[in-house]
C-alpha cells in the first residue's frame, strides 16, 4: 500500500512538476530576501551596509597591534556588524582618509569617524592621555546624542580601567618587580581590560529577544502566505481519501480485509515526505534570512534550526491527519472544498496570517494559539 502510494504521487511528469514549483518557490523567496539577483556595483555593498543603524568610520594613525586589535574586532564581528557599518578607508595617508571621511559627515552619509593618534598604544601603556579624537554629524540630534553619551561612558570606563592599572603598577613596584616585568604584565591587563570592554559575553548579559513579534514584516507576510499555499496542499491530501470513496476503492480494499484507517495511514508517507521537501527548505530561507545577511551563511546550522525542522514535520503531519479525517466525514467533494477553504480562512485569520500578531485583541492572541499559522511564525522566529 505505501509503495502503491509513493508510485501515486510520484509517478512519471510527476516529479518534474514538483521539481518546478520547488525551484519557482525557492527561487522567489531568495531574490526576495536579496540572496541572488543582485548585480554587484562599485559602492553596492557600502550602501547596503549604509541601511544599518550607524554609519562609523576610523582613521588609525597608529598602526599598532593593539589598534589594529580593536578595529579587526568590530570589522569581524558579526553581531556588532548588524548594527554597525565600519568604514575603513585604504587612502596611502591618513590625512587623505581623513579628507575623505570628513566629506562623508558633511554629507550627511557618515555619522560619526574616530581619528586615531599616532603612538595610542605606547600612550596607553604608560598612562599618558592622549585622547581619541570623534567626529560626530549633527544631521540626526537623537543619534549625536546618543552617540556622545556612549563615548561618555565609555571613557568613563577607560578612565577606571587607567586607575586600575596605575595601582597594578605601584603594587608591583613595591615588591620590587624590574620595569620589564611591570611593563610585560602591564601590557597584558591592559590588552585584558580593553578585550573585556569589548566582549559580548563577558562585559555585557545579553539577551536575545525572540518571537513573532521581532521578525521583520517582510518574512512574517511571506512566511503567511507560504504557509497558506503548504494548507492547500494539505487540503489536497484529503481529496486522495474523497477519490478512493468515489470510485470504490475503499469498498474493494475491505473485501481484501484492508480497513480504511490502514488504508489512510499508508498515504501519510508518501504526502508527508512529498510537502516537507517542498516546503522546509523555503520556510528555512525565510527563517534564515531573519539570522543572517550572506548566502554561504544559509547552510549554517545550530540547534534550534534542528528543532525548526522537527516543528514542520510535526506541523505537517497533524494538518495532512486532520485533513484526511475531515475527508471521512465528509463524503462530497465540493462540500469538502467549501468546508477546508473556510477552515483554512478562519485559521488564517485568527493565526495572524492576515493581520500581525501584536495588532490583534487580547482574545484573539489567546485563540490564536489553536492555529497553525502561529505556530509556523513561531518556528520562523524560534
Amino acid at each position: 500500500m505505501i509503495r502503491f502510494e509513493f508510485k501515486k504521487l510520484f509517478g512519471k511528469g510527476k516529479v518534474f512538476l514538483y521539481l518546478v514549483i520547488f525551484a519557482l518557490l525557492f527561487i522567489l523567496i531568495m531574490y526576495g530576501f536579496g540572496f541572488v539577483g543582485n548585480k554587484k556595483k562599485p559602492g553596492a555593498e557600502n550602501e547596503k551596509k549604509g541601511k544599518r543603524f550607524i554609519n562609523l568610520g576610523v582613521v588609525n594613525r597608529d598602526g599598532s597591534a593593539i589598534s589594529e586589535m580593536l578595529i579587526s574586532y568590530f570589522v569581524e564581528n558579526d553581531e556588532f556588524e548588524k548594527y554597525v557599518n565600519i568604514i575603513v578607508p585604504e587612502y596611502k595617508s591618513p590625512d587623505e582618509a581623513k579628507a575623505y571621511l570628513d566629506e562623508e559627515l558633511r554629507k550627511g552619509r557618515l555619522d560619526i569617524y574616530l581619528d586615531i593618534p599616532e603612538e595610542f598604544a605606547v600612550k596607553m601603556y604608560n598612562l599618558e592621555n592622549l585622547p581619541v579624537d570623534i567626529y560626530i554629524s549633527d544631521k540626526s540630534p537623537m543619534k549625536a546624542a546618543l552617540l556622545s553619551e556612549l563615548f561618555r561612558s565609555y571613557g568613563s570606563y577607560v578612565t577606571a580601567a587607567e586607575v586600575g592599572s596605575l595601582t597594578f603598577r605601584r603594587a608591583l613596584a613595591a615588591a620590587g618587580a624590574s620595569i620589564e616585568t611591570i611593563n610585560s604584565l602591564d601590557e597584558r591587563v591592559t590588552i585584558k581590560l580593553v578585550t573585556s570592554a569589548l566582549g559580548k559575553d563577558s562585559f555585557f548579559n545579553r539577551i536575545e529577544d525572540k518571537g513573532i513579534e521581532n521578525i521583520p514584516i517582510k518574512q512574517y507576510y511571506i512566511g503567511g502566505a507560504v504557509f497558506l499555499l503548504l494548507m492547500i496542499f494539505m487540503a489536497f491530501s484529503g481529496v486522495s481519501v474523497l477519490n478512493e470513496n468515489e470510485c470504490g476503492i475503499s469498498t474493494r480494499l475491505k473485501t481484501y480485509g484492508i480497513s480504511r484507517t490502514k488504508s489512510m495511514l499508508s498515504k501519510l508517507p508518501a504526502h508527508l515526505m512529498l510537502l516537507f521537501i517542498l516546503f522546509a527548505p523555503v520556510f528555512f530561507v525565510i527563517r534564515k534570512s531573519i539570522l543572517v545577511k550572506k548566502v554561504n551563511e544559509l547552510m549554517k546550522f545550530s540547534k534550534d534550526d534542528y528543532l525548526f525542522f522537527a516543528g514542520y514535520l510535526a506541523l505537517m503531519l497533524i494538518g495532512i491527519v486532520a485533513f484526511m479525517l475531515m475527508a471521512t466525514v465528509i463524503k462530497s467533494v465540493p462540500g469538502y472544498f467549501t468546508f477546508a477553504f473556510s477552515f483554512i480562512l478562519v485559521e488564517a485569520i485568527i493565526g495572524g496570517a492576515l493581520i500581525p500578531m501584536g495588532y490583534l485583541p487580547d482574545m484573539m492572541q489567546k485563540l490564536a494559539l489553536l492555529s497553525p499559522f502561529y505556530w509556523s511564525l513561531e518556528l520562523i522566529a524560534l
